[in-house]
């Protein structure tokens, strides 16, 4: 784009051609700004498919895991059943019941053993330590499986704990 003014005598031909030239150095100017603001706004939006794709995986591995939720308010009984969930779907729940946890809000008196079943057979247990309600967790062999429909029951132990109290857990099982 150039700038042509009429009128001017031919001694303002300096001034018409600074014109024409500065002209031509703000339109370079702004030519880069847009390139620059347009990388920048390409680059921030190619810059997302990392997170992008840490999420999605983040998104697949959730849906790889099933968590099995329990909450039993106040204080168990004697061999009372404590929690059941029937399995919707296949999974697995890792020996070591990795990614597990479980806490209470009232930690027992002594240290206290909860049985874990499947179908009636036991398959391990959740161990609440004394004083601290800290946890571990065992199983019988390795993985252990399940299909739809397979009962998982947790028990309390045949004397209760007097003070165990608030019972959360949280398991997690891989999808199979």
């Amino acid at each position: 784009m150039s700038i042509t003014l009429h009128g001017f005598a031919n001694g303002d031909t300096d001034y018409v051609s600074g014109l024409n030239a500065n002209n031509s150095t703000l339109k370079t100017a702004i030519d880069a700004l847009q390139l620059a603001v347009s990388d920048a706004l390409v680059g921030a939006t190619l810059g997302t498919f990392g997170s992008l794709d840490a999420r999605l995986e983040a998104i697949e591995d959730r849906a790889a895991h099933e968590q099995l939720r329990a909450f039993a308010p106040g204080v168990p009984a004697n061999a009372a059943v404590i929690w059941q969930w029937v399995a919707t779907r296949a999974m697995k729940i890792p020996s070591g019941t990795v990614g597990s946890q479980a806490s209470a809000v009232v930690a027992p008196t002594a240290s206290t053993v909860l049985t874990v079943k499947k179908n009636g057979t036991t398959i391990g247990t959740i161990t609440y330590a004394s004083v601290t309600g800290s946890f571990t967790g065992t199983w019988a062999g390795a993985d252990t499986t399940f299909v739809a429909g397979d009962l998982i029951t947790v028990h309390n132990q045949a004397t209760a704990d007097a003070t165990l109290a608030g019972i959360t857990l949280a398991l997690v099982a891989t999808l199979t």
